[in-house]
Formats: structure tokens, sequence, C-alpha cells
């Protein structure tokens, strides 16, 4: 005999059905979606590509920049030392020549007074005295370039022979102003920062320097 379930006895749920998953969404690109990555792309390289270009014209100017004030603070040492060279280092013999190393690396003031001084008898002076002189640059100290000018203090040996024999000086130093004429560099004035120390007969001369004024570098 089949029993009756009781009116208030809960329904045996029925299975429910699997859900059926949902689709994946497409992950493939659409053509106008690769087009616009590839001009973003795009944009991107042209601008990192300006700006290392900025970058290297940059970079080259101040390379440029930096390359020039070297060299024209290397073409000033160079004239100073020169001139200073010129100017301890003559021979009574041929004054001539030792007077126009000067005059090459002359220029207004400076050079209008080394002519006047030969032409005022300091040659018949050298020659009446045998002078021989031979100086030796030691170093140049230059100060900072402003426009075309600046100037240069040079520290110096010299030793000058003579009828009255032998005279020394030693660390003598020279203050040279400069002046740039055509792109070279010249020297517009001279003159003694310090009698320098000297040895046996007394203090050799540097032709064409001035009166001592200032006191040399330290």
């Amino acid at each position: 005999m089949t029993e009756t379930p009781p009116e208030d006895a809960e329904p045996t749920p029925t299975p429910a059905e699997p859900a059926e998953p949902e689709p994946a969404p497409d992950s493939t690109p659409s053509p106008r979606s690769e087009r616009t990555l590839i001009r973003s792309l795009g944009v991107l390289a042209a601008l990192f590509f300006l700006g290392t270009v900025a970058m290297g014209v940059v970079a080259a100017s101040q390379h440029r920049k930096l390359t020039h004030t070297n060299g024209d603070r290397a073409a000033a040492e160079q004239t100073a030392s020169r001139l200073a060279s010129a100017l301890v280092n003559f021979d009574y013999t041929n004054l001539n020549a030792s007077k126009q190393r000067v005059l090459d690396l002359a220029t207004g003031k400076f050079k209008n007074e080394y002519d006047q001084a030969f032409k005022g008898g300091l040659d018949v002076l050298l020659t009446q005295t045998k002078a021989k002189s031979t100086g030796v640059v030691k170093s140049v100290f230059l100060e900072a370039i402003e426009g075309g000018n600046t100037s240069a203090v040079v520290a110096i040996d010299q030793a000058v022979e003579g009828i009255s024999g032998t005279k020394r000086q030693f660390d003598a130093y020279v203050e040279l102003t400069l002046v740039k004429v055509g792109g070279h560099w010249k020297v517009d004035g001279v003159s003694y920062l310090n009698p320098a120390q000297t040895a046996d007969t007394g203090a050799a001369t540097v032709p064409g320097a001035a009166t001592p004024t200032t006191a040399p570098p330290k």
C-alpha cells in the first residue's frame, strides 16, 4: 500500500540545470584600434627623436662654447708668455731682431712706448754696455677674459751680462694688459709689479717695462 506524504511536507527540489557560461569577450582589436595604437606609438617615437635631437644640439653648442673659451684663454696665455720671453731675451749684437719680436706681439700704447724707447737711445745704451739677457718664463696667471680684454701676470727669472758683470733677478712679476686685435691677442701695456730679488751687482732691467705700481699675486 502506497503511503501518501503529509500535506505540509516540503516538495523535493528539482535539480537546477547548470548555467551556460557567458561567452568571453573578443580580445582581438579592431582594425580601427590598431591604427590608433600605431599612430600613438608614432607620435611618441617622433617626440622622443625630437627630444634627443634637441639635447644633442644643446650639448654640441655647450661643447663649442667651452672649446672656444678654453682656446681663447690658451691663446692669450701664449701671447703673454711669448712677449715676456721676448722682453728678457735680447743680445746687443742683434737688437733689431729682439725689438721686432716684441713689436710683433705688441699694440697700441705699449707698442708706441717700446718703439720710442729705442728711438730715444735704448739701443745705444744696450750696445755701449754690451748687454746680453737670457730669461725664463716660469708661470702665467691670466685674469678672466671680458670681451676682447684681459690681463696676465707673468713670473720670470732673468740674467743680464755686460761690461759691469752679471746681474740676476728671480721671481720678477710683470703685468701685461692684453687686447684682441683682428682675432689675435696683443699686449697693450707692461709694468713691473715688484722689484724682484736680485743677485750679484744689482737689478737687471726689462726694456720697456713701466715703474711698479701693485703687489705680486699671492
